[in-house]
């Protein structure tokens, strides 16, 4: 049973990080996530690294993987800034509209990722 649902960005990200995967090929995943700051300013990570979906099983495991990958940051004033930013980083067309999904695990997140072979896909946890 999919338990997940679609929130509104600007709502979500007032109490919550954005987090973003992206369907490298071959099992391959790509990982990032956007979040907003004190200044009011909205912040894109992107970790430079193809990560295997057991990566995802835990906090632990996945902030391991994610300690030896090189990491890019930037702000913008906008949610869609920030996610164009990233977008842009894993050589994808900017968009003008971001479903995100709301799931209760990364690994959930992934196993949809991965079974509906989209390029990429936004959530919260």
């Amino acid at each position: 049973m999919n338990t997940q649902q679609l929130v509104a960005l600007k709502d979500v990200l007032k109490n919550k990080d954005v987090q973003v995967i992206f369907n490298l090929g071959k099992g391959g995943i790509g990982y990032g996530y956007i979040f907003l700051t004190e200044e009011n300013l909205y912040r894109s990570n992107q970790y430079q690294s193809r990560l295997k979906k057991e990566a995802f099983a835990n906090f632990e495991s996945l902030d391991k993987e994610l300690s030896y990958s090189k990491l890019y940051l930037e702000e913008k004033e906008t949610p869609l800034e920030a996610i164009n930013q990233i977008l842009s980083f894993w050589c994808h067309e900017p968009t003008k509209e971001v479903n995100v999904s709301e799931v209760k695990t990364d690994e959930e997140a992934v196993e949809e990722l991965l079974s509906t072979n989209a390029p990429y896909l936004f959530y919260v946890l």
